[in-house]
């Protein structure tokens, strides 16, 4: 809850808002509900709101397995009207 930089989420960056995650060794599930700050001031503001889930699946921990793929669908809502709405995939390596 608060502000939060959302590493596994790159498409949505900060956010001022509320994430629940359940975390597996090898995956990971999570819900989120919030509003990007201010662009000028990166103050509060409450004209965007953004809603989405997402996964993420991890290789086996160790150094020669380290890798992440993540998948999102979200929702963007700048003052009521719908901004865009957009499934998204990252993938990262070690």
């Amino acid at each position: 809850m608060g502000r939060q930089y959302a590493p596994t989420l790159p498409a949505l960056s900060i956010f001022d808002g509320v994430s629940v995650e359940y975390v597996r060794p090898r995956w990971g599930a999570g819900l989120f509900g919030g509003t990007q700050p201010d662009p000028e001031d990166f103050g509060y503001s409450e004209q965007v709101r953004d809603y989405g889930v997402y996964a993420s699946f991890r290789g086996v921990p160790g150094p020669r397995h380290g890798w992440q793929v993540s998948t999102a669908v979200i929702r963007s809502y700048d003052d009521g009207e719908l901004n865009r709405a957009l499934a998204c995939y990252g993938a990262e390596a070690e």
